[in-house]
């Protein structure tokens, strides 16, 4: 429909609810050739008892996970792992309190194990977001070179 857009050639990325979006699509779909996802959750179970926002998430899920545990696990993204494939960048600040570093490593692991290509960068001294200006170049450096690299 738009000649400016090559639909061979996509990439998702996000961050915070947007980086677990991004890990959503990597559970759910190979549409795109690369994913970039920071602080996205990877799983709701473990998150829940790592994160700063323990209230909300049993809310919005019908309660914790061993009470309502089908809901969890029909939405959470590394109940899906067997099907990971797309090559996928995977940054995190060390001291994130919404999505911790937990759910980077788990992410990071778990795409290792499945020999799927993946980086992972951790931004030391930052938080859920990369604020600092050096970090945020870098950042940026990373998200243009995973992008040459895989579209």
């Amino acid at each position: 429909r738009y000649s400016f857009i090559d639909g061979a050639r996509q990439c998702a990325a996000g961050a915070s609810y947007g980086g677990h979006l991004a890990n959503w699509m990597q559970a759910t779909t190979t549409r795109y050739k690369c994913l970039v996802s920071h602080a996205g959750a990877i799983n709701n179970e473990s998150q829940w008892g790592t994160s700063d926002s323990i209230y909300s998430r049993e809310r919005n899920m019908g309660g914790p996970h061993w009470e309502n545990s089908a809901k969890w696990a029909e939405q959470n993204p590394i109940k899906f792992a067997k099907d990971f494939k797309t090559p996928t960048l995977v940054t995190v600040g060390e001291n994130d309190f919404r999505v911790p570093l937990n759910q980077s490593l788990e992410y990071w692991s778990t795409l290792q194990r499945m020999k799927v290509p993946s980086k992972l960068v951790v931004f030391e001294g930052e938080n859920h977001w990369i604020l600092k200006g050096e970090n945020g170049r870098y950042f940026y450096s990373e998200v243009h070179g995973w992008l040459k690299k895989w579209l």
